[in-house]
């Protein structure tokens, strides 16, 4: 009779214990697959696939596009690899940091110490 409960129990546990890890998985995959669905919109900016110094002209090789949160995406930020093509670099830009119009030169001025030395200095 006591060999009978005991078992009894051992088999409720069993079964209360794959029904918890049945539930809590399938809440996990619904949670899992809602996030997913909700992803936040983004967008295509050009950040440097290697790191720039300033005076160097930025090649076709040193920029890459990658999607960004459009969240986060600031309007300085370029987004075709076209506007950055050519032109110098006035400030030191880290790997996968993304392109500022601010540091760049004009499309015209090239690259060298000149783009790094601001007008009137010279």
């Amino acid at each position: 009779m006591r060999r009978t409960k005991l078992w009894l129990v051992v088999a409720l546990a069993v079964v209360c214990g794959g029904a918890a890890g049945f539930l809590t998985l399938e809440l996990l995959q619904d949670r899992a697959s809602t996030e997913t669905a909700s992803s936040p919109p983004t967008t295509r900016v050009v950040v440097a696939a290697r790191a720039l110094q300033p005076g160097s002209v930025v090649g076709r090789q040193d920029v890459k596009t990658v999607e960004w949160p459009a969240s986060s995406a600031s309007s300085a930020f370029a987004r075709d690899v076209r506007e950055v093509v050519g032109r110098g670099v006035t400030a030191p830009v880290s790997e996968d940091e993304p392109l500022l119009r601010s540091k760049l030169a004009g499309e015209e001025a090239g690259g060298g110490l000149s783009v790094v030395i601001p007008e009137g200095m010279r």
